[in-house]
């Protein structure tokens, strides 16, 4: 992902297709940032490594792999890249024992949906709605019912659905 800003301040003779020796200041920066790392522990860890790391597929590359992967192997076992799940495992329903207890939602009904990515274009995937067995609140991917009455969650989902 960040090999070009690895590759951009390195001398114009060094081989594209091996790891640098070191890396730029600003990219040994980051890493320390990011990981609480000395940059004298980024240097070391880049070492030990760097040819590992220059080898791995990039996100087009691996984004692509991952999807052969799924399209062939995942389909037939009815697993997916994409499948949209309710964002809660547990019933949220204050007033409900299952809630009270913690208790998982176990009871599930999954539907076949096609989803569209500006990315990657369009994907057959499922759509699994959970419903709690206590309550019967039925919860989806950005929404859930409960006694007949819809109520999205808060805040602006993934994927939006366009149809039932």
């Amino acid at each position: 992902m960040i090999k070009d800003d690895i590759l951009l301040p390195q001398p114009h003779a060094i081989s594209t297709s091996s790891a640098p020796h070191f890396l730029p200041p600003s990219i040994t920066e980051f890493l320390g940032e990011s990981f609480s790392l000395s940059q004298h522990a980024v240097h070391v860890l880049w070492l030990a490594v760097k040819d590992i790391v220059w080898t791995l597929p990039g996100k087009n590359e691996e984004q692509e792999a991952l999807g052969t992967i799924f399209r062939h192997h995942g389909q037939p076992h009815g697993i997916a890249a994409h499948v949209l799940y309710p964002p809660m495992k547990m019933c949220i329903n204050p007033e409900c024992l299952a809630h009270q207890r913690q208790m998982l939602l176990k009871k599930e009904e999954a539907r076949r949906i096609l989803i569209f990515t500006q990315s990657d274009g369009v994907h057959c995937t499922w759509s699994v709605h959970l419903r709690c067995q206590l309550c019967n609140t039925n919860y989806h991917y950005n929404y859930a019912v409960h006694q007949g009455s819809r109520t999205y969650y808060t805040g602006i989902p993934q994927y939006i659905q366009v149809a039932e």
